[in-house]
């Protein structure tokens, strides 16, 4: 009887151990994100200082528009993304879902970067 319960014990540390190493691995990409979408956020502070505009107003000269613009799209997917990277990575392989993660981040960093400039600059 005591074996029986070792063993019930131990899967359960096994199942344990396995999600929380998913959750750090998930989380420690959160944060990673959140550092990336505040980049964003900063760079359209810094656009709208630039080009001297209010924060109610999201239309101005063509520069600011881009980086505004940039900034949103990424922002509509952000919650989407870290939805997948949790589910993923909690009940699928942690680390395909960390390299996808990473993946999918560095291409909205290219995307920012190359919305922001203008089509005669890309």
């Amino acid at each position: 009887m005591k074996l029986r319960n070792l063993q019930r014990w131990q899967i359960c540390l096994s199942f344990f151990t396995h999600f929380v190493i998913s959750a750090f691995r998930s989380l420690l990409l959160g944060i990673l994100a959140d550092k990336i979408m505040a980049y964003f956020a900063m760079q359209v502070i810094y656009a709208r200082r630039k080009c001297k505009i209010s924060p109610p107003l999201t239309t101005g000269p063509q520069e600011f528009e881009r980086i505004f613009r940039a900034q949103a799209n990424c922002s509509e997917y952000f919650p989407i993304f870290l939805s997948l990277l949790w589910v993923s990575g909690v009940f699928s392989n942690q680390a395909l879902a960390a390299f996808c993660g990473l993946i999918y981040l560095y291409a909205r960093y290219q995307y920012f970067v190359g919305y922001a400039h203008s089509a005669q600059e890309r």
